[in-house]
């Protein structure tokens, strides 16, 4: 019966999934104005801050910070309403520099922060220099998840697709043999899957509110309210009811694996995009392939090794006929997806959404291959009794689950990755230089795989400037198609801060503009397009000039 169900079920869902045009948007919200703009000048203090979203989102820090690095909206509540988010401020703001800085949670649970300034008053010299004298308080980093919530991710999809894997091939393969194994595994990816999406929430939760302790209650309590928490908890259900029913429990089972796949469309692209109608059941049955593919692997090995050649030629076959209509849908379903998320054929190679894509369509083509292999050469063989084809098809196995699980690292990449079209701004002409800075500097270099980035801080200006230059592995000297700089005060709280603007300055070099940021530990990041197929990120952490 529940064979029959889930067939019938995932043909519906192809049919969802027939070809059809869909306009592209963009993944994540994004900010979009505000109110004071940025860097506006002002004759009298606003009373209220306005940041605008293309989306609704989910406000979780908001600060002004002054010269000094004091924030006057300590203590101050930030509201939603529809697509802003909006900041009272009980007085007007003197005169002075500031900096708004913030973070909001978009729908699908991903963290936006950044920051811009803007003027009260006509600033004085005094004013840029106090921001000079302070020393900013102590050293402290932004909290290092980066590594950790991929890991944290990465170890939950695993688990979700080993645990809805193994119950739809309970399912939809039947195997008197094999039933042991998977009664006994399903409870046991189930756990695994569970603890991991405990450890998900919490270096996710941390991650959202750029909080430096793990765990940590008030970000928990945010990351409960966003759409990963509802995802988290949707599939907690469905593996609590694995844990606790057992796989000989047959009424669990579907609800249970309707759950864990219903859980991967409520959040991520699924519910920050349109249209949600398309991409939801696209995005379960896409996860539902997949899962199924992945997770037959070990079972399968398992059979070649322990049980008698016809029952494994039985439940190889079995599975090969499932599986034709698996990587069908799961083809229709990838490219359905690649419609929606990529803007046109130069975002392919163009973003790093687009070159994540084409490798996993790489390597998807080469288990499409093996997949071939086995259906067409080593199970006529296998159910002919040729024993040669159970060894074959055993190492074949191994070598198709790494290439999967490289597949999965990538689709896990895939997921967290904003499909944008990577803005082209050519490099002003050297017409537009910024005048030389005859003072004493402080100097760095950044190195990264393909090349350095030698940064040059101007000690003696009234705000902070510095100019960049670059060469590739060999020293030679490159020029950037475009330049992108930011400024971050991680111990004040202040989010990346845009500097700028970037202009091409003598002998190679680019010049960024004035930067009215605190002093104290400053957290330079500098992106370069360095063709159009590769872009590299300099990130260091320096002393403000001064």
């Amino acid at each position: 019966m529940y064979r029959g169900f889930l067939k019938a079920a995932l043909g519906c869902l192809v049919l969802v999934t027939g070809p059809g045009f869909v306009e592209p948007a963009l993944a994540h919200a994004r900010f979009e104005t505000a109110s004071p703009a940025p860097g506006a000048s002002l004759q009298t203090g606003p009373s209220s801050i306005r940041l605008h979203f293309n989306e609704p989102v989910q406000p979780v820090t908001m600060r002004i910070v002054d010269v000094t690095g004091r924030d006057l909206a300590s203590g101050l509540p930030a509201r939603a309403v529809d697509a802003d988010v909006v900041l009272e401020l009980p007085d007007a703001l003197p005169t002075g520099s500031y900096i708004v800085s913030y973070r909001v949670l978009s729908a699908d649970a991903h963290p936006i922060a950044a920051s811009f300034d803007f003027r009260v008053g006509s600033a004085s010299a005094q004013d840029e220099m106090a921001a000079r004298a302070i020393a900013g308080g102590p050293e402290a980093p932004a909290a290092p998840w980066a590594f950790q919530l991929v890991v944290a991710r990465a170890a939950y999809m695993f688990g979700l697709l080993l645990t809805a894997g193994s119950v739809l091939f309970m399912l939809l393969v039947p195997s008197v043999g094999l039933r042991p194994y998977l009664e006994r595994a399903v409870p046991a990816y189930a756990l695994f899957t569970l603890l991991a999406a405990l450890t998900y929430l919490q270096i996710g939760a941390a991650d959202m509110l750029g909080s430096e302790r793990v765990p940590d209650l008030g970000a928990l309590r945010v990351a409960a309210g966003s759409s990963l928490g509802t995802s988290l908890g949707v599939a907690s259900v469905g593996l609590i009811m694995l844990i606790v029913g057992r796989s000989r429990h047959g009424g669990w089972l579907v609800p249970a694996v309707a759950l864990l796949l219903l859980s991967r469309a409520l959040t991520g692209h699924p519910v920050s995009r349109e249209p949600g109608w398309l991409l939801m059941p696209v995005m379960m049955l896409h996860v539902a392939c997949a899962a199924f593919w992945y997770a037959a692997l070990p079972p399968l090995y398992l059979a070649l090794a322990r049980l008698p050649p016809t029952t494994v030629a039985d439940t190889v076959v079995r599975f090969s006929r499932v599986a034709m209509l698996a990587v069908a849908a799961l083809l229709t379903a990838g490219l359905t997806m690649a419609l929606v998320h990529v803007a046109g054929p130069s975002a392919v190679l163009g973003t790093w959404y687009g070159q994540l894509l084409v490798m996993k369509s790489t390597w998807f083509s080469v288990l499409l291959l093996i997949a071939s292999w086995h259906k067409w050469s080593l199970t006529p063989r296998l159910m002919a009794g040729e024993v040669r084809a159970v060894r074959r098809l055993r190492a074949s196995i191994v070598v198709e689950g790494i290439i999967m699980t490289l597949v999965v690292l990538i689709s896990v990449n895939v997921a967290s990755t904003a499909p944008e079209t990577l803005p082209r701004r050519p490099v002003p002409d050297s017409a537009e230089q910024s005048p030389a800075h005859n003072v004493a500097a402080y100097t760095v270099e950044v190195r990264s795989i393909r090349g350095t980035c030698r940064m040059k801080l101007a000690a003696g200006s009234v705000a902070g400037t510095f100019s960049l230059r670059f060469t590739d592995a060999e020293g030679a000297a490159i020029s950037p198609l475009q330049i992108e700089v930011s400024v971050a005060v991680p111990a004040l709280g202040i989010e990346p801060l845009p500097a700028g603007p970037v202009v091409a300055g003598i002998d190679g070099a680019f010049e960024v503009g004035a930067v009215s940021v605190p002093a104290g530990v400053w957290t330079i990041r500098v992106e370069a397009l360095i063709s159009d197929f590769e872009q590299e990120s300099f990130v260091v952490d320096i002393p403000a000039p001064g």
